[in-house]
């Protein structure tokens, strides 16, 4: 059993291959190459106390591709708050080695309601595109800064922390 977790499908292994930007993007750059797009988020629920209550919440689609392969996951905003948190150091570390822009988490959405002593979720279209939009910028920054790791022949952290992220 692989320490790190359950092994990487081949086609998403992202410390092979060098990413681009979905602008620049084409499959005919070959397998070495590839993009992530986060696409716009919407609503989804889910079922709290044998489907009892329902909680809602927003996820975002991300769309992995490559010369041969694309593969479409679906993540939460924890999920993205996790891998940042996972790669921190390493986003400070390879901005001063590179002069890159550190990537910024967009932050927490949710207001406490002090009369009802609940949470309040934005799950606005404005919001959410906007949110989509921050959350794509923060990719492009750390996948171009695990780019200069990768260069650097260095402990390839953010790149790890990326894989697990797309499993």
């Amino acid at each position: 059993m692989n320490p790190e977790g359950p092994a990487m499908s081949p086609e998403c292994r992202l410390d092979v291959s060098t990413y681009i930007s979905e602008r620049e993007f084409s499959t005919r750059f070959g397998t070495e190459f590839f993009t992530i797009t986060v696409g716009m988020a919407h609503e989804a629920t889910e079922d709290l106390l044998c489907g009892a209550v329902q909680r809602r919440h927003a996820v975002f689609p991300l769309v992995y591709r490559s010369a041969e392969t694309s593969r479409t996951f679906v993540k939460r905003f924890s999920d993205f708050e996790k891998l940042f948190r996972a790669c921190e150091k390493s986003f400070r570390d390879e901005s001063d080695a590179h002069g890159l822009v550190a990537p910024q988490l967009p932050p927490k959405t949710e207001l406490s309601d002090a009369v009802s002593c609940t949470l309040i979720r934005r799950l606005d279209e404005d919001f959410l595109e906007e949110r989509s939009s921050l959350l794509a910028a923060m990719m492009h920054a750390l996948l171009v800064q695990s780019n200069a790791e990768k260069a650097d022949g260095g402990p390839a952290a953010i790149t790890r922390a990326a894989e697990n992220f797309l499993r």
